[in-house]
């Protein structure tokens, strides 16, 4: 992100990007206790909830896959060397 844009305004660019990653990962936390929860068969000891391994290989699976395209998704990032290569748009 800082490479890309107006050196100018590169703290408001990386709080603007990096809010999406952060709600997402709060979402992510989300999902797994909702598939979790959707797996449940209401065994419980000691008060604490007992879920079965089918959930928890549904929810992993899940962090798994946004693991893989995450990774895919760096890979098309264009590698600029830490040099920034804003320019001005000419219309």
């Amino acid at each position: 992100m800082r490479e890309v844009n107006n050196p100018a305004h590169v703290g408001i660019v990386i709080g603007f990007c990096t809010a999406p990653i952060f709600l997402a990962f709060a979402m992510l936390q989300w999902l797994t206790g909702a598939i979790l929860d959707a797996t449940w068969a209401g065994l419980e000891a000691g008060g604490v909830r007992i879920y079965p391994e089918a959930g928890y290989r549904t929810a992993f699976g899940v962090c798994l896959a946004v693991a893989a395209g995450s990774l895919v998704m760096t890979l098309l990032v264009t590698e600029t060397r830490c040099r920034n290569i804003w320019r001005r748009a000419t219309h």
